[in-house]
């Protein structure tokens, strides 16, 4: 049988086709972001992470990582509830510019649950260049100063890569030339280390972000973890020197 379609059918065809692509434009144009997580609150107990009621990290000990997922942009809740209960430690909204990257880090002992959340756009890298940008995340540290320096350099004529990082600071990506690096941690304004890495490598097109925090375990009493752009976080902890 042929069917005729009348104008005014047709015309309904029509605003339904166009009505149908403008919702999957408009779902598909909604802003999303890239976030990635640290639990960083020394002596807290392991976390489960919701965003919008789906799990995002579930039984996440202390100084574990979730790498860059996709999440909305706007209009969502993350929820941190102590590991396998519904005891809610913490609810928060943050708001993610579209395309935009963010690190969350948690800090503070529960009760006092509380997050860090920093822009963390990657870095353009040069060729033969890494990056490393710090976050200071560690309650039990004062202020400090940050150097980034070659192995085994002298303190005494050494000028910070960073300097005043205090609690909760952090600071913007810094270019490096590939290769060999020692970081050592000082309170601001003197030379005595109070972390150090020892000997690194940063490996050319290396976009990462140490994150001070504190070592209840030891050894030490500080520890870098590594929040690279890509893959899964690592630890340079302290050696002593």
């Amino acid at each position: 049988m042929t069917t005729t379609r009348t104008p005014l059918s047709l015309a309904a065809a029509i605003l339904a086709a166009a009505l149908l692509a403008g919702c999957s434009s408009s779902s598909n144009d909604d802003p999303e972001a890239q976030l990635r997580l640290l639990h960083g609150a020394p002596s807290s107990p392991n976390l489960d992470v919701y965003v919008n009621s789906d799990p995002f990290a579930l039984n996440l000990p202390y100084k574990g990582a979730v790498p860059y997922e996709t999440v909305d942009a706007e209009g969502i809740q993350v929820r941190l509830a102590v590991a396998g209960t519904q005891t809610v430690l913490l609810d928060t909204y943050p708001v993610l510019g579209d395309d935009n990257h963010f690190t969350m880090i948690v800090i503070n002992p529960a009760p006092t649950t509380q997050v860090l959340l920093i822009q963390t756009e990657p870095t353009d890298l040069p060729s033969g260049r890494a990056a490393v940008r710090v976050a200071h995340a560690a309650p039990g540290a004062p202020a400090v100063d940050f150097y980034i320096t070659a192995p085994a350099a002298e303190l005494a004529t050494a000028t910070p890569t960073y300097t005043n990082v205090g609690y909760r600071a952090s600071v913007p990506a810094v270019p490096l030339v590939a290769g060999p690096y020692q970081i050592r941690v000082t309170p601001t304004g003197t030379r005595t280390p109070i972390y150090d890495s020892g000997p690194i490598t940063l490996s050319e097109g290396q976009d990462l972000m140490p994150v001070l925090l504190d070592q209840p375990q030891g050894p030490g009493t500080l520890t870098l973890v590594v929040l690279p752009d890509s893959g899964q976080a690592f630890e340079w902890k302290d050696t002593g020197g």
